[in-house]
């Protein structure tokens, strides 16, 4: 189990996620039961203290997650004037800053693309494989 869990103060309660990577297909997710288990692990395992909180609500929603876990940050190489800010994986309120000053750059042609290779699109694309196909 990872010690991965998210909360933070909303409307007089606690927002909790477990930051669970249980693979879903792209259609709205119904709340599994399994994840409210693991949530509950998680935060006894980490906050004893809290370990009798009940849930007064629950909701599912997407991660967006590349296959290499890496950002997808720069121009799209088959759709001219394309840039791709994605798959934060649900860390984008606390990398915005810095995702939204590199996506700036770029579009402002301050750097070039070579310089945010590591998140570039372009590494899904090759003779075998597209993960964002080109129509």
């Amino acid at each position: 189990m990872t010690k991965d869990l998210y909360f933070r103060p909303d409307a007089r309660r606690l927002l909790l996620s477990p930051c669970d990577e249980t693979p879903h297909p792209a259609v709205r997710p119904g709340c599994d039961p399994a994840a409210s288990e693991l949530l509950a692990e998680k935060v006894s395992h980490s906050f004893p203290h809290l370990a009798d909180l009940a849930i007064h609500n629950a909701w599912a929603c997407l991660r967006t997650m590349p296959p290499d876990h890496r950002f997808v940050i720069g121009w799209d190489a088959a759709v001219q004037g394309f840039l791709h800010v994605a798959g934060l994986g649900g860390h984008g309120v606390t990398v915005s800053p810095a995702v939204g000053q590199l996506a700036a750059q770029l579009i402002l042609q301050q750097i070039g693309q070579t310089a945010d290779a590591e998140f570039a699109p372009v590494r899904f694309h090759s003779s075998r494989h597209t993960i964002f196909p080109a129509d």
